[in-house]
């Protein structure tokens, strides 16, 4: 969620003798997708023997600086990789 902080803001004016007012003012900084994902390796080799039985034969781990949804990451694979499947959320 969002970071929040508070402060008292005061005000003067010029007369004399001045006046002054007060108020609070809250702040609630939101993150924003300023951050790229990245991957925890830059290149992954895996080697694979002919008749492999299992469903999984690797892993990549990749992580996003930001926060809330904007941290959500989603796996894919480009066109081309028609033999590979991935989990889209894992």
């Amino acid at each position: 969620g969002p970071t929040t902080f508070s402060f008292l803001a005061t005000v003067t004016d010029g007369g004399n003798p001045s006046l002054s007012s007060t108020a609070l003012v809250t702040v609630n900084l939101v993150d924003v997708n300023d951050n790229r994902p990245q991957f925890q390796l830059d290149t992954y080799h895996v080697t694979i023997v002919e008749n492999f039985s299992d469903d999984v034969w690797t892993t990549v781990v990749a992580t996003d600086a930001d926060s809330g949804e904007f941290a959500s990451l989603t796996y894919s694979l480009d066109s081309g990789c028609d033999h590979l499947e991935i989990n889209n959320d894992t």
